[in-house]
């Protein structure tokens, strides 16, 4: 699988269209939270990146009402398509980063909580 990260970032008082590095301060490496679907046992489990390098997908369940006036950003080395609440919100080409308002994601889904997904290729 080709994902690099999935993470909670909090931008400082600079800006945007400053340096990532001096204005954005991480909240949470999601990566852990990350889980993939087994057919077999149509159960959810963690993501264990030796044992599921087959997979095209990683999902994750995030409550929006933790993460007050955070970002979620995602990098990634690979074309995927970017899923809230199983609609397609972003694709990307190739290798890719993006920031996504955690407050707007929640006044535009309505609810306190989204699932994710990343699937590796383009959603359709």
């Amino acid at each position: 699988m080709i994902f690099s990260s999935i993470l909670i970032f909090f931008i400082g008082i600079g800006g945007i269209n400053q340096n990532i590095d001096d204005t954005w301060h991480l909240v949470s490496d999601l990566k852990k939270e990350w889980v993939v679907y087994d057919r077999e046992s149509k159960l959810y489990s963690p993501y264990i990146e030796d044992i599921h390098i087959e997979y095209n997908t990683v999902n994750l369940n995030l409550a929006l009402t933790e993460y007050p006036g955070c970002y979620l950003s995602i990098d990634s080395d690979a074309e995927i398509s970017v899923f809230f609440n199983n609609k397609l919100v972003d694709y990307y080409q190739g290798k890719g980063h993006r920031n996504y308002s955690l407050d707007s994601i929640k006044s535009i889904v309505g609810k306190n909580q989204i699932f994710i997904t990343i699937l590796i290729g383009r959603g359709n």
